[in-house]
């Protein structure tokens, strides 16, 4: 091939030699190795790649295949191209919420939000209020409010986040009553 594109996951990407001669095969990056490096004839050699674990940038290596002897040698080569990671996110069915003052009392005070979200790694909730309790699980962020007694309007933020890379990733709630 004169180029290979690959996902951003850890793999083995293969491909043949068709040779009369011996050959070898040489990467220009570390994380493309070749898993065979020499031989003699045809046959299908595996690179390695490493997953690439940039959310920003592609990246490249050359795969060179030179056959024959130091009288008569050729050369050929081809570019190793694995795209980065897709950027994390979180998206919320919900984004709003509005209860009313009694949802307490009249047993509708629990609101389940389905998130979808491609982090791996700990999502996070927080609630800027006790009177509002946030929690996450499996997917779900579970909204629970006490009534309101004061009968003002009140507001409540509810962040869903994680921490990725260094990265802080995060969506939020309105919850009202």
């Amino acid at each position: 091939p004169s180029a290979v594109t690959a996902g951003a996951a850890a793999q083995n990407v293969a491909f043949a030699i068709a040779s009369n001669t011996e050959w070898t095969v040489t990467s220009t990056s570390d994380w493309a190795a070749p898993k065979m490096v020499s031989g003699s004839g045809n046959a299908i050699v595996t690179v390695a790649l490493a997953e690439n674990s940039s959310h920003t940038a592609d990246r490249e290596a050359k795969i060179v295949v030179s056959a024959g002897n130091e009288v008569e040698r050729t050369q050929s080569e081809f570019t190793m191209t694995q795209i980065s990671r897709e950027l994390p996110s979180i998206f919320l069915t919900h984004n709003t919420l509005s209860f009313a003052a009694n949802a307490k009392t009249a047993g509708t005070n629990v609101a389940n939000i389905p998130i979808v979200t491609n982090i791996t790694g700990d999502v996070k909730v927080t609630s800027e209020f006790s009177w509002c309790d946030a929690t996450y699980s499996n997917g779900v962020v579970t909204v629970t409010v006490q009534d309101n007694t004061a009968n003002e309007p009140r507001t409540c933020i509810v962040t869903v986040f994680a921490d990725v890379e260094g990265s802080m990733v995060m969506k939020q709630i309105l919850v009202t009553q």
